[in-house]
């Protein structure tokens, strides 16, 4: 919904309306990009079946929450892209600790290899969202010390990789890509998820 309202799309109003009879609030982790504080744990995650939405005669869609396995803590979230720029973010919501985030952000650009970010759920393909979230970290950042030009020329290098994860048709993003020959390969689904986090990540 708020890549839709950054948009100006009237679908946004539609989209939470329709949304609301399911509405479980925040699934502590996601809603930091939206400048909610989340808790300080990270946990596994699984997946609870809200019910169904029809959208015009043949369209059937799944309702989804995901939410927190509260006996399955991740203690290692420093070795995953996404998590330290949770942490990174929730750190400047709470506290305006900027000098940690950018700690976090020294600690996430560890695992750049200069095509995406190999962390430890990197299984021979990148993660699309995760270079957006970066993007999303390093301009938060900014926001609050406009001085911080450390690794622009990697943002640089994420723009130019976000521009061809764009399908020029759709206008979405790719969930994934791989590097053929020092080549950007787009492949796997153009979804909403990851295209709302570039949105977020690029005009919020």
């Amino acid at each position: 919904m708020r890549a839709l309202a950054i948009l100006g799309s009237k679908l946004s109003q539609n989209v939470s309306k329709t949304l609301s009879k399911y509405r479980e609030g925040f699934d502590n982790l996601h809603g930091v990009l939206l400048g909610y504080e989340i808790v300080d744990l990270f946990y596994c995650r699984y997946y609870e079946n809200l019910g169904y939405i029809r959208l015009g005669s043949y369209n059937i869609f799944e309702l989804l929450y995901e939410k927190p396995n509260r006996t399955c803590i991740i203690t290692d979230w420093n070795k995953y892209a996404d998590l330290l720029v949770y942490k990174a973010l929730n750190g400047i919501i709470r506290k305006r600790n900027i000098e940690y985030a950018e700690k976090l952000m020294d600690k996430l650009m560890k695992l750049w290899d200069g095509f995406g970010f190999k962390d430890k759920a990197f299984k021979g393909s990148y993660e699309s969202y995760k270079i957006a979230l970066a993007v999303y970290l390093w301009r938060t950042i900014r926001k609050y010390n406009p001085t911080y030009t450390k690794y622009a020329e990697t943002i640089l290098k994420i723009d130019s990789i976000t521009y061809i994860l764009q399908d020029k048709n759709l206008g979405g993003f790719y969930t994934h890509y791989s590097v053929i020959n020092g080549k950007i390969v787009p492949y796997g689904d153009i979804n909403v998820e990851t295209t709302s986090i570039f949105i977020i990540s690029y005009l919020q």
